[in-house]
């Protein structure tokens, strides 16, 4: 409509050119067509609130001088642009939802072991931190086990490194059906392992040490597709969580060697000179 008082107007200034009418005469026919069109087309406004109205199913005021053709004309053009919106909104939705998933996929593999499918060395400094501020907060206990493999770079030369791969899986497969779902379990580095024990006594985690030893100990680990198996065991050492998160891992590793130095096999608790056989 714009555009039609705006030809009209030019056409107006043209006429007034090439024909002798006073300067006043142009101007008067483009306010005319202002009018004119001001009085045949509502505003903007108006027709976006009749859209909404039909919409909502009422009857909109503007529309009732239209006849049924335009009617239809507009409702059918109201229907295709909501339902334009719908198949926009949907597909937006669908997108975020898989971007969602994308982002909850690639934090999980962030902070898994590739080849053990346990949680990873940074996963396992970031959780045990949290759990001694929350040890230090609550008063309750908290516990550490770290485990290696015995005699594992005997079975890589012996074996291979991908027999080493098929054993390290495996076990971690055992020990991982042998916690409990509030404990922790992850793959520190090479051969060794942690386990985290929130609210749990240096009793108890003696008795989970030992329910690990005797599980992986009798498991048959398979070196191959051949089938040949062999049976590896574990060392393990334990500390109670004395407040300081440092030198609580520095007892629990002293204790692992201390296993390591009994003979293997066997459990050691930090503080504690007899090993668990």
């Amino acid at each position: 409509m714009g555009a039609f008082v705006f030809m009209t107007f030019i056409a107006a200034m043209l006429v007034g050119e090439h024909v002798a009418l006073p300067g006043w005469v142009p101007w008067v026919l483009a306010a005319s067509a202002a009018v004119a069109a001001a009085h045949w087309v509502h505003p903007l406004e108006e027709v976006v609130e009749a859209a909404h109205a039909m919409i909502a199913g009422d009857e909109p005021g503007l529309l009732q001088d239209r006849n049924e053709g335009e009617l239809r004309l507009l409702a059918r053009a109201v229907r295709d642009i909501t339902a334009q919106l719908d198949a926009s909104r949907e597909q937006l939705e669908e997108r975020n939802l898989e971007l969602e998933h994308a982002n909850e996929w690639l934090e999980q593999l962030s902070i898994t072991d590739g080849l053990t499918r346990l949680h990873n060395h940074r996963h396992f400094q970031d959780r045990y931190q949290s759990e001694a501020r929350r040890s230090v907060r609550t008063g309750h206990p908290l516990c550490l086990i770290l485990i290696d493999i015995d005699d594992f770079k005997r079975l890589n030369d012996q074996y291979g490194h991908s027999a080493g791969d098929r054993v390290l899986a495996a076990a971690a497969r055992v020990m991982e059906n042998q916690v409990r779902e509030t404990d922790y379990i992850a793959r520190y580095g090479g051969e060794e392992f942690a386990v985290l024990l929130p609210e749990t006594t240096l009793e108890g985690a003696e008795a989970l040490a030992e329910k690990l030893r005797l599980a992986v100990g009798s498991t048959p680990m398979e070196l191959g597709p051949g089938g040949a198996s062999t049976r590896v065991t574990i060392s393990l050492g334990a500390a109670a969580f004395d407040g300081d998160a440092s030198r609580t891992f520095d007892a629990a590793d002293r204790a692992l060697y201390a296993a390591k130095d009994a003979g293997k096999d066997c459990v050691i608790l930090a503080c504690t000179d007899d090993p668990v056989i």
